[in-house]
């Protein structure tokens, strides 16, 4: 039995956020709480962490004493992160940190959703895509800070399996913050918690996806990544040079090509420069890509996915092999 890690992506959106307010006299919080969960107003967030739940405003344009118009709003946040497995797992958990919390009461309980968008975006569809989503496991609200492990369930394993070298989009939804919701019943103004992202500082804290699966068979041996030229093993690049990219494959102590290979390469910007690009058979076990870096190119660290595949058709397995280098 194998351990995989995978740490969330970094992407521009770790939560969504529904909102809903009124200027009108005294409103009613269970008029708008059912706006918010609906995503009334949606918006994106990238930071160092992130929020989940829910919280209420209210408020006057006057003194307290006075209040002669009343303001009320309330907001939902839902956290979101997207991990590229590359293993077909057995079982497995995710693991947040939790930096702070608000008004938790242990009753509060967060749901882990697997979505089935194909993107991940600041839109409605996305905010309520829990509703055609795979259910993975949940969690009660922490009372305090600290790490959070959530196993998962055999749909969230399913649902995971089914996106092998794909976008997972994992969504936290609070309990009690669904579209259909009529009330606010969370026993709180303030009932959500910050969680580390993908960006924060400490590596330790940042989300990630551990899978248990079989290993891959006896003798087998995954790809690596090599440099065309052996004695200069750089990973720095300079911008306008051109290098070349080389998978070596191998199985039962001997060379072994892979039926075909496709390489992504993405520049630090997050742009994808080469999508799917075909890789040659230059020896037994040995495949090659050749890429020139544009004298202008983004500096800063680009990534490198390889996916090589071996067989066709309902027997092929394939081997995700992820590299990263300096442009300079």
């Amino acid at each position: 039995m194998a351990e995989n890690t995978y740490v969330a992506e970094e992407t521009n959106i770790y939560s969504l956020r529904g909102h809903a307010n009124n200027l009108a006299d005294r409103t009613s919080f269970s008029l708008l709480f059912p706006s918010a969960c609906a995503a009334a107003t949606v918006s994106a967030e990238s930071a160092a962490s992130f929020n989940v739940g829910a919280y209420f405003r209210e408020y006057s344009d006057g003194p307290t004493w006075w209040k002669q118009e009343q303001y009320e709003s309330a907001t939902v946040w839902r956290g979101t992160l997207t991990f590229v497995p590359d293993v077909t797992a057995t079982s497995g958990f995710l693991k947040i940190h939790a930096l702070e919390t608000f008004d938790t009461p242990t009753a509060n309980v967060v749901y882990v959703y697997g979505m089935t968008e194909e993107t991940l975006a600041a839109t409605g569809d996305c905010f309520a895509g829990y509703d055609t989503a795979v259910p993975m496991g949940s969690f009660v609200f922490p009372g305090a800070a600290g790490e959070i492990t959530i196993p998962l369930t055999d749909a969230g394993i399913a649902y995971i399996n089914s996106h092998t070298g794909e976008n997972c989009h994992i969504m936290l939804v609070l309990s009690g913050t669904f579209s259909d919701s009529t009330s606010y019943s969370l026993g709180g103004m303030e009932v959500y918690s910050t969680f580390a992202s993908p960006e924060h500082a400490t590596e330790s804290y940042r989300p990630q996806l551990v899978l248990y699966s079989e290993d891959s068979g006896a003798g087998a041996v995954p790809p690596s990544w090599g440099e065309i030229t052996a004695a200069t093993p750089s990973h720095r690049h300079r911008a306008g040079s051109t290098v070349v990219y080389r998978c070596y494959s191998a199985k039962d102590g001997a060379a072994e090509s892979p039926t075909s290979g496709a390489v992504t390469i993405t520049d630090s910007t997050g742009t994808v420069q080469v999508a799917a690009g075909v890789m040659t058979h230059t020896a037994t076990g040995i495949l090659d890509y050749p890429y020139k870096i544009d004298a202008d190119a983004a500096t800063g660290t680009w990534h490198v996915k390889a996916t090589l595949t071996y067989g066709v058709g309902d027997t092929a397995r394939y081997v995700i092999e992820r590299q990263q280098f300096e442009v300079v």
